[in-house]
């Protein structure tokens, strides 16, 4: 054997949870929409940057969620059921493994009733990590007068019967 070099033995039991684990690493890295930039009618959307970190100590691999999700801008996209697809998607992966805090940060000035519905349902998944003992928060921002922007997201709030913190932007 050549200087520096070295062999390391892998159990097949390894391997399999090695393998197992890539698998699972590929198929959110796959499906993560990270960033989708507005577009006439669309939002920006930033989604939750998911970082994989080998171990050393074991063949694993530690996905670590960071757990802040962004949306903002105008929502009258024409087939809005096409466009949040993919978030719906990702939201699906992400509470899998959430972050111990995830951070929904809203800036809409308009949306339509379509947009309405469907933020009402992936914010009502966005929920479900506190059946995994983790925390979320959602803040919506609404600018200096805008009564309407404020009271969509009260109405929201309500259905959902979860708190939101409202920012008013001056």
């Amino acid at each position: 054997m050549g200087k520096g070099k070295s062999i390391v033995k892998v159990s097949p039991t390894s391997l399999e949870k090695v393998n197992k684990q890539i698998s699972i690493v590929e198929k959110i890295l796959s499906k993560r929409q990270g960033r989708i930039l507005a577009k006439i009618g669309t939002p920006k959307v930033d989604l939750d940057e998911v970082r994989v970190l080998p171990t050393r100590s074991t063949p694993e691999v530690i996905l670590v969620p960071d757990g802040i999700i962004k949306i903002r801008g105008r929502s009258i996209p024409e087939d809005a059921l096409r466009f949040f697809k993919p978030i719906q998607e990702w939201i699906n992966i992400y509470i899998e493994n959430p972050a111990d805090v995830t951070c929904v940060d809203i800036l809409l000035e308009f949306l339509n009733g379509v947009s309405k519905k469907i933020l009402v349902q992936l914010l009502q998944k966005i929920t479900y990590v506190k059946l995994k003992h983790k925390k979320f928060i959602i803040n919506w921002y609404y600018e200096n007068g805008d009564d309407n922007s404020l009271q969509i997201g009260e109405d929201m709030a309500e259905v959902l019967d979860v708190p939101f913190n409202f920012i008013k932007i001056t």
